[in-house]
């Protein structure tokens, strides 16, 4: 069987993510949205269409831009190639910005990892690496837990 990512490529796991964070996080009075929502970073303002994002309570638009949210508390990002660096990297920093950002995901696209970056009651951020399909990624922020079977499910990395 065709898994659906290699059906209908890798744009659709961004919404696949979404509706399985969804599901996880049902009864929690949180958002999840896919690429679809532009978020706005703090001090340089910059605009960034993350992969998932997660919002609890009401949603702070940008002043005169309502498409655009200021207070993700979780973000994630599907991995490839062509992105990946900028991903651990400028965008990271960006992200850092956002003051209510607690929780940053890094979703590899070609095997079963997580880097789950969380920021600590001090504003660092502690790395914790998820592997494989026994794997559990945990969200205290929003308080919830998926494991890495449900996020993989009909990926190509799940096929492997």
């Amino acid at each position: 069987m065709q898994c659906l990512v290699e059906r209908f490529g890798m744009e659709v796991w961004p919404s696949i993510l979404s509706f399985r964070w969804a599901l996880s996080c049902t009864g929690r009075h949180c958002r999840v949205f896919n690429s679809d929502v532009r978020v706005r970073a703090a001090k340089k303002g910059n605009y960034l269409y993350p992969d998932l994002s997660i919002v609890c309570g009401p949603i702070e638009a940008f002043e005169g831009a309502d498409d655009t949210m200021t207070n993700p508390i979780v973000i994630g990002e599907i991995l490839s190639p062509s992105t990946a660096d900028y991903d651990h990297g400028k965008k990271f920093e960006i992200y850092r910005e956002i003051p209510s950002l607690k929780d940053y995901l890094l979703i590899h696209s070609d095997e079963i990892f997580i880097e789950h970056f969380t920021r600590n009651l001090d504003g660092n951020w502690l790395l914790s690496d998820h592997k494989g399909t026994d794997a559990i990624v945990e969200l205290p922020s929003i308080g919830c837990r998926l494991s890495l079977t449900e996020i993989y499910e009909e990926t190509e990395a799940s096929l492997s």
